[in-house]
Formats: C-alpha cells, sequence, structure tokens
C-alpha cells in the first residue's frame, strides 16, 4: 500500500482501523479472508438529510429495457450475464440520473443473492438486500449512492418492507463511515475464508439469530 495513502487513512480513520487494514491486505495475500459487517436500516432510524439532493438529481428504479442499456455500458461493472441473473429473480434497479444522465444505482432483492461465485447470501425476506451500488467517476463525493439508498428505502417501506440490510467489507473504512451516517447499525458479522478451491463460511450469533447467512449455491 502507497505511504501516502496510509497516512491519509491514519488522519481519516485512526490507527487501530489503519492496523486493521493493512492486516487484512496482507492476510488476503495468502488466502482469501474475508470479514463482512452485517448492516440494516429501517426509514425510522434513516438520517432523512440524505434523501436530499441538488434539484437536478432524480431518482427512479430503472425499466428493464434501460439495464439491458447499462449492461451493455462497460463503465457500469455491470455485465449481461449480472443483469439476466438479477431479472431473473426480480430484483430491481434504482438510479440516480442527472438529467438523462445516469450518475448512480444500486441494485435491491428480496431473495438470496449471489455474494461470490459459489456463495449466495439468504437473508429475512420482509427486508430488501441492497447490493452493487456504483456512482460513475464524474459524480463521485456526492453522496449520491447514499441519496439512492436513502430514497430506495423509503419506496420500500411504503410497500410494506421493515428495512434494508447489506453488508460491507470491514476493512472498508469509507464506506461503513457513509452507512453508519445515513443510519444503518450492525447486528452482526459472517466470514469467508478461501484455500486450495474450498470455501468456508461462518456466521456470528447475531447473524444467525436474523437468519442472515451464506450459503453454498447448488448447481
Amino acid at each position: 500500500m502507497d505511504i501516502t495513502l496510509i497516512q491519509s487513512q491514519l488522519k481519516t480513520f485512526g490507527f487501530w482501523a489503519t492496523l486493521h487494514d493493512l492486516g487484512y491486505r496482507g492476510l488476503n495475500r495468502v488466502l482469501l479472508f474475508e470479514t463482512l459487517r452485517a448492516i440494516w436500516i429501517s426509514y425510522e432510524n434513516l438520517n432523512k438529510e440524505f434523501l436530499e439532493a441538488p434539484p437536478q438529481f432524480v431518482g427512479r428504479f430503472l425499466t428493464r429495457p434501460e439495464i439491458a442499456a447499462l449492461a451493455r455500458d462497460p463503465q457500469s461493472h455491470v455485465s449481461e450475464e449480472f443483469a439476466q441473473l438479477a431479472l431473473a429473480k426480480d430484483d430491481h434497479c434504482y438510479a440516480i440520473f442527472e438529467g438523462d444522465t445516469l450518475a448512480s444505482f444500486g441494485w435491491y432483492s428480496q431473495k438470496p443473492t449471489l455474494y461470490r461465485p459459489g456463495l449466495a447470501l439468504h437473508f429475512d425476506p420482509s427486508c430488501v438486500y441492497m447490493y452493487h451500488g456504483f456512482t460513475f467517476s464524474q459524480y463521485r463525493g456526492l453522496r449520491l449512492h447514499a441519496v439512492g439508498m436513502s430514497r430506495a428505502l423509503k419506496e420500500y417501506t411504503d410497500r410494506g418492507c421493515k428495512g434494508l440490510v447489506s453488508v460491507v467489507l470491514s476493512n472498508n473504512l469509507a464506506s461503513l463511515r457513509s452507512c453508519y451516517r445515513m443510519g444503518y447499525k450492525d447486528f452482526g458479522s459472517l466470514r469467508v475464508i478461501g484455500l486450495f478451491d474450498h470455501l468456508w463460511t461462518f456466521s456470528s450469533r447475531g447473524c444467525k439469530a436474523q437468519q442472515f447467512f451464506l450459503n453454498p449455491v447448488v448447481e
């Protein structure tokens, strides 16, 4: 890791968080090791300031033709296979636009969702799983991803859902800070260890209580 980046992390997140990130990166040079913070948010706990955005930005769910176009854009990091799998289980994509230009988006599901090849995330279907958020480079720094999540949360709450659940890597310090500012709370953790083409998963007590776990995908 670049020394300038380390200094920046120390200044922003402190010594222990930076040490955690360095240890995490070092361990992953040897094997796959992921600790995921399991987080959730209800509309009641949402910091409502994240519903607001400059007036030129509007949010809505994408149509199927728009999702097909998104999958053809190499800058979106959404492949056609990804889009087809998401649509096949009736997942939705909530997006923020500036005029006709797509600025940011995130995916939402109420069914078990592929976390990585070979593993699917399972959760309470009365909640909505938020995954694969992305903001185009020219729009980063405007909190549009948080705005999109907040507005999607309101839409799903109006439909009777309890709230959003998600996972964030424990060393993704900036994303965790952003989520906590919105009002997300930890309820447990998941761990993935991979070595020699084998994967092992572990769930904390909090995740088990919420039926939130990773399971091998049955081919």
